[in-house]
């Protein structure tokens, strides 16, 4: 359970905390009359209060948008960990250290002590955004945010779906007290490292049959979600969708959906419902969704009149329905999106038949505009969407 917050007045983002001797301060990324950097506050942690003014500390070490502060204090010497270069593939860890916590802080001369932006093909970019601990034993490690990537025309091209994640690295002391991190300040997919322990496999994927008082916490919406347009039926392990007029390529605005995110590039989702609407307009269905402008999806729908399973792709600003399969009246449905690291496939079955591939998607030309951006966002590939009039039930 959450207390109720603490507001510290000290303007900025990527707050951080430091505890020595009794005193607790605030540490964060800010801009006061024009001068951007890190400032530095002593609060009270139980109501946010400010006991010292903010005194900026730090510019960072030469790179844009420095960020994402976390303070240290480490054989009495204290070290200022720092994000630079922005999120996208640019980004860096650099370190700084001081014998004052309120400065001056020098430069490591092996910064950025993390950072995969001079790589012209790698398994992991846009690293950064880093915290360090000590274990038990004594061993130190740095993890940091990046993204796995899916490389095209041998590395040349690096695009990504499944978004920023947590990677982990060992990290060792030189004489002279700055760090090395990884492999020489790189992450590697797989690394050696001498463990503390090892905690319990997490299962990654799961089965939802809505059986209880509320769906799991693994789902995400788009925005907001108009909570009346979602009914759980728990008796009859089923969740009822309302749709809308707010399709999925809506800049703004709240489509009713519900999706979970992709987690590996070799994944598969399926779905079992029932569209019961009769509307010329209407269309359930399941998405693989980056964002409104990216997106495919197998939905059932109606043609003529006739209740059809159909895919549609949206990519940028052109979207259209690409192919078209007429089916029976009345009979549940199952679909299914199967992700490998080139294509995203759309298959539905109709009761004990076989799966049959309706169409499939390549990755590139959903997410090339995306690498452009440098953005760095995630695939949504467990998504329920429904769209229009109507209603579907899914089981």
């Amino acid at each position: 359970e959450w207390s109720e917050p603490a507001w510290v007045k000290q303007r900025g983002i990527d707050p951080s905390l430091l505890f020595e001797d009794g005193k607790v301060y605030f540490v964060s990324t800010g801009d006061c009359e024009g001068n951007r950097g890190i400032y530095l506050c002593e609060v009270n942690p139980f109501t946010g209060e400010m006991l010292t003014e903010s005194v900026w500390i730090s510019e960072g070490c030469g790179g844009r948008f420095p960020e994402a502060p976390h303070l240290y204090k480490i054989k009495d010497i204290y070290y200022l960990l720092l994000a630079e270069g922005g999120t996208e593939y640019g980004h860096m860890v650099t370190l700084q250290r001081s014998s004052s916590i309120y400065g001056p802080y020098e430069s490591c001369p092996y910064n950025p002590i993390l950072s995969h932006k001079d790589e012209e093909s790698m398994d992991i970019v846009c690293t950064g955004h880093a915290d360090i601990v000590e274990d038990p034993n004594g061993n130190w490690w740095l993890t940091a945010l990046g993204v796995r990537t899916l490389s095209y025309d041998n590395g040349s091209i690096m695009l990504h779906n499944l978004g920023r994640e947590t990677f982990l690295a060992p990290m060792n002391w030189r004489e002279d007290g700055w760090p090395v991190v990884g492999n020489n300040g790189r992450f590697a997919l797989a690394m050696e490292g001498d463990l503390p322990g090892r905690t319990e496999e997490v299962a990654t994927g799961f089965t939802e049959y809505f059986n209880g008082k509320r769906w799991n916490l693994e789902f995400a919406h788009i925005r907001n979600p108009y909570m009346e347009n979602y009914s759980l039926d728990s008796h009859h392990r089923s969740l009822h969708l309302k749709g809308t007029d707010i399709q999925l390529s809506t800049e703004n605005g709240h489509p009713t959906f519900l999706g979970a995110r992709q987690t590996a590039f070799e994944q598969s989702v399926k779905v079992t419902m029932i569209a019961n609407g009769t509307e010329a307009d209407m269309a359930a269905g399941l998405t693989a969704f980056y964002n409104n402008e990216h997106h495919y999806e197998i939905m059932v729908c109606r043609k003529s009149g006739k209740k059809c399973i159909a895919v549609r792709k949206q990519i940028y600003d052109f979207g259209a329905i690409t192919k078209y399969q007429e089916i029976e009246e009345g009979k549940a449905i199952n679909l299914k999106i199967e992700a490998d690291k080139e294509y995203y496939r759309l298959s539905y079955q109709i009761g004990e038949q076989p799966y049959h591939l309706l169409d499939q998607g390549n990755h590139s030309s959903s997410v090339y505009r995306d690498h452009k951006k440098n953005d760095i966002y995630r695939y949504f590939l467990w998504n329920v969407c429904r769209e229009h009039g109507g209603g579907v039930s899914v089981i």
